[in-house]
């Protein structure tokens, strides 16, 4: 259980333009933070796949939400469901799609799925500050931390919106 929680919600339409949309705001939320690239690239794996096989492709809509834990990051994409249950494929080589759920899988600590065949689904991910920097993507980590030299600090503190009279993208002032 996390002892503090702060979080932004975007809803955005259902087309493949809109994860460009969905990477800069989880850039944006988790700016200073150690893993928000791989943040990024993991938002954007969750709204490609909402859009291309959920109900929400077109005129649906995704709902994107950014969660700062203590030190970890957890994503959330709802979409309008699907009649498909997300699984893991291992592209080939030569194949232009088919590597999404994979590279989740790699760079997050855990990650699943709630509601798949619902009305409404959420593909979930939570990245800690050093999944994805040890092992392999079949979860096979060693259990000391590397020496990070000079990397930025895997847990930062609340940060910068949290400042006096800055903003969420809601538009929203922080206490």
């Amino acid at each position: 259980m996390a002892l503090w929680a702060d979080h932004w919600t975007l809803e955005l339409p259902g087309t493949p333009p809109m994860a460009a949309v969905a990477r800069i705001f989880v850039r944006q939320f988790f700016a200073g933070h150690s893993r928000v690239d791989d943040a990024e690239l993991v938002v954007s794996e969750l709204f490609t796949n909402a859009v291309r096989y959920s109900r929400s492709k077109d005129e649906g809509n995704v709902i994107v939400r950014a969660v700062r834990q203590e030190c970890s990051i957890r994503l959330e994409v709802t979409d309008q469901g699907s009649e498909l249950v997300p699984q893991v494929k291992h592209a080939a080589a030569d194949e232009d799609c088919g590597r999404g759920l994979f590279i989740v899988r790699a760079l997050a600590g855990t990650w699943g799925h709630e509601g798949v065949t619902g009305e409404f689904a959420t593909a979930w991910a939570v990245l800690d500050p050093f999944d994805g920097l040890l092992g392999d993507a079949d979860g096979d980590r060693p259990q000391v931390p590397p020496d990070l030299g000079d990397r930025p600090d895997p847990c930062p503190p609340p940060w910068q919106e949290q400042r006096e009279g800055s903003t969420t993208p809601d538009g929203t002032r922080a206490a």
